[in-house]
């Protein structure tokens, strides 16, 4: 593993924005919608505005990630400078590339039809916890 000058600690940012666009994914798929408004449990759906926002603080901390990484990699010697310029344009790239085929469609963000895990604060009210 490379880097080690934050202690990796960026992988937290990332953990963060992964939670959020899965909070995302579930929100916009109506099955499951339809399955948490069933469950005893609190629940409610987001508006159209507040995914909107989840969108971009997906995007936000992703970028924050990238960053935090590629400085994290030359801080700890293992980027030039000029791997670190080429990286974090290309790692802004592959981001934008990405966020062009929507939230539901990143790799990881499927939803299983015999299941759901709901997020750990959706069972805030919950004795399931």
């Amino acid at each position: 593993m490379s880097g080690g000058a934050f202690e990796y600690h960026e992988m937290y940012i990332e953990e963060i924005a992964e939670c959020i666009r899965n909070i995302y994914v579930k929100q916009k798929d109506k099955k499951w919608v339809a399955w948490a408004r069933n469950e005893d449990m609190y629940f409610a759906p987001h508006s159209k505005e507040v995914l909107a926002v989840y969108k971009k603080a997906y995007k936000a901390l992703r970028v924050a990630h990238i960053y935090a990484k590629a400085v994290d990699y030359l801080e700890a010697g293992d980027y030039s400078d000029e791997d670190f310029l080429s990286n974090v344009n290309m790692q802004h790239e592959n981001l934008d590339k990405e966020l062009k085929s929507g939230l539901e469609n990143i790799d990881g963000s499927e939803i299983s039809p015999d299941g759901y895990e709901l997020p750990r604060i959706y069972w805030e009210n919950s004795d399931k916890a």
